[in-house]
């Protein structure tokens, strides 16, 4: 629809204007504008009425009446609509709110449960390190048994120390022993040695007289063959 102007006193009007009356007018969209246009004609018609027809009155007026009543209870459910899209946003700004709420608390739940499940992590790792130390523990003797172990080690050393300075003393008394032998047997062999020149020198003297005696017997022998021989 295009601008109307019917003088220059009245008011410029354009199709924008006429479509924002008639959306206030129509409300949402049912018919309003339509049963207010339809009530204006009636009541126009109505007040150029004669009283002639009582009976075509009596209709006329019924018919505004039950227009009327259609419009108030469109008004009033028009009202109601809005009171309850009212509650209803302010029901939805209550659930935003417990909603975001929520939400906020879920994060914080969040934060602290992955706070904790580090926290058990490190308890599991440590739990596992313990074990397996335990274990390596596990294999080897308690400290009693490890102190008792040294003490019998300990013990043991002591006495092979001990047998080890017995057989020192006895190895060095062995070598003082063989030490004195040795020199009486060297003492017994210069006895033994002088005894033996003091035995043979006479013997020997009287061999050697012999065997001079022998070869004076041989040379004698031999030189009177060739005599004989003659």
């Amino acid at each position: 629809m295009s601008a109307v102007n019917t003088s220059s006193e009245e008011p410029t009007y354009t199709d924008e204007d006429f479509l924002k009356t008639r959306l206030l007018i129509d409300g949402d969209g049912t018919g309003d504008d339509r049963r207010l246009n339809t009530l204006h004609k009636l009541i126009l018609k109505f007040s150029h009425m004669d009283d002639d027809d009582p009976e075509d009155v009596k209709k006329q007026y019924e018919r505004i009446m039950t227009l009327l009543a259609t419009c108030q209870w469109v008004d009033q459910r028009t009202k109601l609509v809005q009171a309850m899209n009212k509650t209803e946003m302010s029901k939805c700004d209550k659930v935003y709110d417990q909603i975001s709420h929520a939400i906020a608390e879920a994060q914080l739940n969040i934060e602290h449960e992955r706070d904790d499940l580090i926290q058990a992590r490190k308890i599991r790792k440590n739990r596992m390190e313990y074990d397996a130390l335990a274990k390596e523990i596990c294999k080897n003797p308690d400290r009693n048994t490890t102190g008792k172990k040294l003490e019998e080690i300990q013990a043991e050393i002591n006495t092979l120390r001990l047998m080890e300075d017995a057989l020192d003393e006895k190895l060095e008394m062995r070598k003082k022993q063989f030490h004195v032998l040795v020199h009486s047997i060297h003492e017994l062999q210069r006895l033994l040695d002088v005894d033996n020149e003091d035995y043979l020198a006479p013997v020997m003297e009287s061999k050697t007289k012999a065997d001079i005696l022998n070869t004076s017997n041989v040379s004698s022998n031999d030189e009177s063959s060739p005599m004989e021989a003659s």
